[in-house]
């Protein structure tokens, strides 16, 4: 999503490269403010399950709707819609770590961080290409179908701020379309991945964050047992 809007805007809206990263501040923003708004009131309430489970549903409603974009949306539409996925995210992003320092064992956690960060380094660096592959693809198709009389490989090769400059008026609108419906399925693949966070979400155990770490009080009265006798030892 951070980088196709850009393009979108360069393409659709015919903004400049600057202006088009200006225009996703909205996104930027409320996903700031809800990063923080959500650790304040955390910090406050103890409990982060609440957050895990509203970024996992506006989340995707905000990806559903950049989705939708095309040749007649609004200023006042795709800003919104930015407004609307990046609070979700920002109110998830920081509650997977406090689900593993609230819920896991001490000794657990450092391998829970690790193992988030192993996973996220190998799907990320996956997400750009698979979704440039799946644009061209769509790219070409749609000016293979709606325009007959233009070099389809260089069309698709231009940078999208350059569309309109190599493509003649009469054709413009449709390449256009094409490019547009060539994002929109970008974008579908955000929305899953956007979806998918909601089965970890609502499996969360309501715990307090505040509380003991770790699974069980069994565990706890065990290693309270374990320093009482340690400590009578270091006495005697």
């Amino acid at each position: 999503m951070v980088y196709y809007i850009p393009l979108w805007l360069q393409a659709i809206k015919s903004k400049s490269a600057v202006q088009s990263g200006i225009d996703t501040i909205p996104m930027v923003l409320s996903l700031v403010v809800g990063a923080i708004g959500a650790g304040q009131i955390v910090g406050r309430m103890a409990y982060h399950t609440s957050f895990a489970m509203a970024s996992s549903v506006i989340m995707p409603i905000g990806a559903g709707l950049i989705s939708t974009f095309d040749l007649n949306t609004g200023s006042g539409k795709w800003i919104g819609y930015q407004i609307l996925f990046g609070l979700g995210m920002g109110m998830g992003m920081q509650q997977g770590t406090m689900a593993a320092q609230t819920v896991l064992h001490r000794k657990d956690i450092r391998r829970a961080y690790h193992f988030a960060s192993s996973a996220s380094s190998l799907v990320e660096p996956s997400l750009c290409p698979s979704g440039k592959m799946r644009f061209i693809q769509k790219f070409t198709t749609g000016l293979t179908t709606l325009v007959h009389d233009l070099d389809v490989g260089e069309v698709v090769n231009t940078g999208a701020t350059e569309i309109a400059k190599i493509v003649p008026e009469k054709d413009l609108h449709e390449v256009l379309v094409a490019y547009n419906d060539a994002l929109r399925q970008v974008f579908v693949v955000g929305v899953v991945m956007a979806c998918l966070p909601v089965i970890g979400a609502f499996s969360l155990e309501w715990r307090s964050v505040q509380g003991r770490q770790g699974p069980t009080e069994k565990g706890s009265n065990n290693d309270s047992k374990i320093d009482t006798t340690v400590s009578e030892q270091e006495k005697a």
